[in-house]
């Protein structure tokens, strides 16, 4: 109808959920999807900072690419996740996305650290924002096609964001194949 107001066009799921705000300085870890990856480094805008941590040359440039298609500015980190080169509380907010191969075939020690590395460089109060591949149901989930992924049970996810040192830690949903988790920093 004529008189209706046009839709919004709503951010994917994964955005939504991450709840990145303007100003906010963020840490992506993995990539899965570039799309999103893009989106979510745009988020905190030219008044805020984004980082993307990456293992290895070869996801640095898909980080790269990731940004240029999403018009965004963004600090591309190349090296081991349990390792970054960040100060101390220099983040707002870090997001793991945890089905990039690389940190789903951790090791449960391997992802402590990266969870533990995740909270030195967060600031008191800063929440980190673990996405994973759930399981997928419904009618639609026959017709889309997905990456393929390591599911990571929620109990591992869970004990390694408690070993981190985050506190609060819980699921806070399971929907459209995703699963998204939140550990606080006291």
């Amino acid at each position: 109808m004529f008189l209706r107001k046009p839709v919004r066009e709503r951010d994917p799921l994964p955005v939504t959920m991450a709840g990145l705000r303007m100003g906010e300085r963020a840490l992506l870890v993995g990539i899965y999807d570039l799309a999103v990856t893009g989106v979510l480094a745009a988020k905190p805008g030219l008044s805020g900072n984004a980082a993307i941590a990456v293992s290895d040359d070869e996801h640095a440039e898909r980080a790269r690419r990731a940004c240029a298609d999403a018009g965004v500015l963004a600090d591309i980190l190349t090296g081991p996740p349990d390792a970054l080169s960040l100060d101390d509380g220099s983040i707002d907010v870090a997001i793991v996305q945890a089905s990039d191969p690389a940190i789903a075939g951790m090791s449960d020690a391997a992802r402590d650290r990266v969870f533990r590395e995740c909270y030195r460089v967060l600031r008191g109060g800063g929440r980190l924002i673990v996405m994973t591949a759930g399981a997928e149901g419904g009618v639609a989930a026959l017709f889309r096609r997905r990456p393929p992924t390591i599911e990571l049970a929620a109990e591992r996810i869970l004990s390694s964001l408690e070993h981190g040192g985050f506190r609060a830690s819980r699921l806070l949903a399971e929907r459209e194949g995703a699963r998204f988790f939140e550990g606080l920093k006291a």
